[in-house]
C-alpha cells in the first residue's frame, strides 16, 4: 500500500495525440490551409453576426480581450477627433481638466490603461531564459528554454491598467465628442 502512495505519475503522449495536437496548432502550410478551408463556415457566420448584432460569438467568448483590443484605438481615435473638454458645473474650484491638453492626457492614460490589460492577457510579463539543463517539451524533445515571470513588469502593467480603468470610471460619461 505505502508504495502506491509514493509512485509518481507521469504523462505520456501517445503519438497520435501529438499528430493531431500538431495539426490543430500548427501554423505549419500543410496543416494550415486544410483548417482555415473547414473553418470558412465560421467565418461567415461570424461575418454575419457582426452585421446584424454588431458583435460576434468569438468577442463573447473572451470579452475582456476583445475589449482590450478595440477599445484603445477608439479611444486614441477619440483623442484625435476632440473638441472640447468635461468640466464640472458644480465644482470649478477643483475642477482637474482645465484644457483640451489635458483631457487628451487623461484620455491617452485610458489607453495605456487598456493597452496595459491587453499585455497582461498577452502574458508580455514572462520572458524566456535559457536553460541550463533540457527539459522535455509538449511534444518530448530537449528544449533549453524555460519561462520566469518578470513581477516588476508585471507591477508596472497592473498599475497602468487600474490608473486608466480609474479614469475610465470616472470619465465614463465624458466619452463623447
Amino acid at each position: 500500500m505505502s508504495k502506491e502512495k509514493n509512485k509518481k505519475w507521469e504523462v505520456k503522449y501517445t503519438p497520435k495525440f501529438l499528430e493531431s495536437f500538431e495539426k490543430l496548432f500548427s501554423n505549419n502550410i500543410r496543416y494550415l490551409i486544410p483548417r482555415k478551408l473547414s473553418d470558412w463556415k465560421h467565418e461567415i457566420k461570424w461575418a454575419w453576426q457582426r452585421v446584424f448584432k454588431g458583435y460576434d460569438d468569438q468577442t463573447i467568448w473572451s470579452m475582456h480581450s476583445s475589449i482590450s483590443d478595440y477599445f484603445p484605438k477608439m479611444i486614441r481615435e477619440l483623442k484625435n477627433e476632440v473638441h472640447g473638454y468635461p468640466s464640472d458645473p458644480f465644482n470649478k474650484e477643483k475642477q482637474e481638466i482645465k484644457s483640451i491638453k489635458d483631457w487628451k492626457n487623461v484620455l491617452e492614460k485610458i489607453a495605456i490603461g487598456f493597452d496595459a490589460a491587453r499585455k497582461i492577457d498577452g502574458h508580455e510579463y514572462v520572458k524566456k531564459v535559457k536553460l541550463k539543463k533540457p527539459r522535455k517539451d509538449m511534444f518530448g524533445k530537449d528544449s533549453y528554454i524555460g519561462h520566469k515571470i518578470d513581477k516588476k513588469h508585471y507591477d508596472k502593467l497592473y498599475k497602468e491598467f487600474e490608473e486608466g480603468i480609474e479614469l475610465f470610471k470616472k470619465y465614463y460619461f465624458s466619452l463623447w465628442d
